[in-house]
């Protein structure tokens, strides 16, 4: 989720962002070694000819999902998902 986040703010400074979907990218890894490794793959999976980019998505866009799926552990684990939101409110105020 952080790609999107970042491509957004990218693109809002008028840069160029192409996203690549992460089971393109998956088949070219050689190794979950370091980070060297894996921008290698990236760079290798980016020169493919035929290779499709995901579109970045605004934060609204993001939003409307994330609702659903706070939604679903709601209703299994409630007194969880009262503590994560606890979590994450606290430091904004």
């Amino acid at each position: 989720m952080q790609a999107p986040i970042t491509g957004d703010a990218m693109q809002s400074r008028d840069f160029t962002v192409k996203l690549i979907a992460t089971q393109f990218v998956k088949r070219y890894v050689k190794s979950n070694e370091n980070d060297i490794n894996d921008a290698e793959s990236i760079c290798g999976t980016m020169s493919q000819s035929s290779m499709k980019f995901v579109a970045v998505k605004k934060v609204e866009q993001q939003d409307i999902p994330a609702a659903h799926r706070n939604r679903s552990v709601l209703i299994v684990h409630p007194a969880a998902k009262a503590k994560q939101v606890r979590s994450l409110v606290a430091p904004a105020q």
